[in-house]
């Protein structure tokens, strides 16, 4: 028997649990924590830690792909020893269901991504106002249409979004130029 971390964790994604265990194997990705099921020591000092129920032992039914996306995710994470500050808007997803589908996000990707806009806005940081209030609503809307709703095919979700800010950057300088 492991522990495993649910979809409860996503967008709340409170440490509370990290501090309290003895073996470390808790991993953080950019909007929830998993358990690595190899290094759990099963002690389960963990699960009442957590304020929203998201931490569970993997013998209950139906956990199978969150004991599979623990053990994925583990190993790409970086590793969480200490507690952290939680995310300002936590309560505000605390009781929200489906949240893996809407918010889930894998973590290398979203950071590739991150940097694509952020370099953009370096780019654009002469253009006008209006320009950059259109490129802020469009990338909005396409970051919101462009996923795919397989959500098993991370590497993909994410090559579409850096597809989508490429083609908005563009777009952005073209604006640019003709004003």
């Amino acid at each position: 028997m492991t522990y495993i971390v649910n979809e409860n964790c996503i967008k709340c994604k409170f440490t509370d649990c990290v501090e309290v265990c003895p073996v470390d194997c808790f991993y953080e990705g950019d909007n929830m924590l998993v358990i690595h099921p190899d290094e759990c020591i099963d002690c389960g000092v963990c699960e009442p830690e957590c304020p929203v129920d998201a931490i569970k032992p993997d013998t209950e039914p139906g956990l199978e792909k969150w004991l599979e996306l623990n053990r994925q995710y583990s190993e790409k994470w970086p590793n969480i020893t200490s507690k952290k500050e939680r995310p300002a808007d936590a309560d505000e997803f605390r009781d929200e269901k489906d949240k893996f589908k809407k918010y889930f996000l894998g973590g290398t990707g979203k950071r590739r991504l991150a940097v694509a806009c952020r370099l953009s806005a370096m780019h654009f940081a002469s253009c006008t106002q209006q320009i950059a209030y259109n490129f802020h609503r469009l990338s909005l809307c396409a970051f919101k249409h462009v996923t795919p709703t397989d959500t098993t095919d991370e590497p993909r979700r994410f090559k579409m979004r850096e597809v989508c800010v490429i083609v908005l950057f563009r777009w952005c300088r073209h604006e640019q130029s003709r004003n």
